[in-house]
């Protein structure tokens, strides 16, 4: 995924950020690799690499809209669900 994607999501399109989003792409990329096993393997789903795709913008965007937050408890359902899906579904 694109920087580009990133900010568009995000509904940011200045460039002051782009090193921080950047840096939270990787760790969502790493957190969802580290989450489903055979994660290689399942990326040859084009259905799964959708739903990877929309986990990773979800947890890309609640890691940016709260980096301020002192403490961050856990990810929402909604990121949850989704990667569980990608866990059970492929």
């Amino acid at each position: 995924m694109i920087l580009e994607e990133l900010k568009n999501y995000l509904r940011t399109d200045s460039n002051e950020d782009d090193p921080l989003i950047e840096r939270l792409s990787e760790i969502a990329d790493s957190y969802i690799r580290n989450s489903v096993s055979n994660y290689d393997e399942k990326m040859k789903n084009a259905d799964f690499v959708k739903l990877s795709d929309m986990a990773k913008l979800a947890i890309v965007a609640e890691l940016y809209e709260n980096r301020n937050d002192a403490v961050q408890k856990d990810y929402s359902f909604t990121i949850r669900s989704i990667i569980e899906q990608l866990k059970w579904s492929y």
